[in-house]
């Protein structure tokens, strides 16, 4: 005689398993998840989406929504002994109330696998994150300051892909001589900036600094972070006046800039080296008649 559900009835078979005198589908409900709680309620940011969980704002910038409400559910089940989670997907419509299905494998006693449905009740509620408090204040915590010598379209695109990228940390991108000052309001955000602006340009100087130091109500002093990437993008050919002396750039590395001066001569000049005579003497290029 088979083996039955004592409270279903369902009959033992090659898909389903009984385990202590129940179906898998009984043994969950009797046991272990049926003891989750039937609504969910999300914190989320009306402004960016950015969603609260685990103590802190996380940014569907850099995690979709799915994933993180299917770590919110994760926290809410319950089991019972024997039983683990296998996998789990989640049916969702972000920032709407809703009953959403959660599709879920379970193992029971390390041998016999289950798949298992949840309806749950996911309630939405509005909130604005600290990010979007700051930014809608005009504040910011953080400047990269983008200067460049050679204008070319590589930099204009880099500059549309970084508003693309953290548009909702960016407080304004202002254009300046030679180049852009971009207020951040996640000091986080700047570094990543800067990681992005030296895969893109070979050489580049990185100069970090603190400004607009000041005390705050609980008596701690806050300074803003300055972050400064010259890109010294010069290219082969390219013609310079440097120290008042002409040359022409023969070859360019990460580390220094070979240029060959209207005697024929060789001359190698090191990035940071560079980048100081940069300062001084505003490199002229291109313009400049060949030597």
């Amino acid at each position: 005689m088979k083996r039955f559900c004592v409270k279903c009835g369902v009959e033992e078979s090659t898909d389903i398993h009984i385990i202590n005198g129940l179906c898998p589908k009984c043994f969950i409900e009797v046991h272990g998840v049926s003891k989750t709680v039937k609504i969910i309620k999300i914190k989320y940011c009306s402004r960016c989406g950015a969603i609260f969980y685990d103590n802190k704002w996380i940014s569907t910038v850099e995690k979709n929504p799915e994933y993180i409400v299917k770590e919110i559910v994760l926290d809410h089940l319950k089991f019972g002994e024997g039983i683990k989670i296998v996998d789990i997907s989640v049916d969702l419509n972000p920032y709407t109330n809703s009953t959403i299905k959660v599709n879920t494998i379970f193992e029971f006693i390390n041998r016999f696998r289950f798949q298992y449905e949840l309806p749950i009740q996911i309630q939405w509620n509005r909130s604005v994150c600290p990010a979007c408090l700051k930014k809608a204040g005009g504040g910011y915590s953080s400047v990269v300051q983008i200067r460049y010598i050679n204008w070319d379209e590589d930099i204009v695109r880099f500059i549309e892909e970084i508003d693309s990228m953290f548009r909702e940390y960016i407080s304004d991108i202002e254009e300046v001589k030679n180049g852009y000052d971009i207020k951040l309001i996640d000091v986080h955000i700047a570094k990543r900036i800067v990681e992005l602006a030296k895969r893109r340009w070979k050489s580049a100087r990185i100069v970090e600094s603190y400004g607009d130091s000041r005390k705050l109500k609980d008596g701690s002093r806050y300074s803003r972070l300055y972050i400064s990437i010259k890109i010294l993008n010069l290219k082969e050919g390219d013609y310079v006046i440097l120290d008042g002396r002409p040359y022409r750039v023969t070859e360019v590395s990460e580390r220094e800039i070979v240029m060959l001066d209207q005697n024929g001569t060789l001359h190698r000049v090191g990035i940071n080296e560079l980048s100081v005579k940069y300062m001084k003497s505003r490199i002229k290029t291109r313009n400049l008649e060949p030597l």
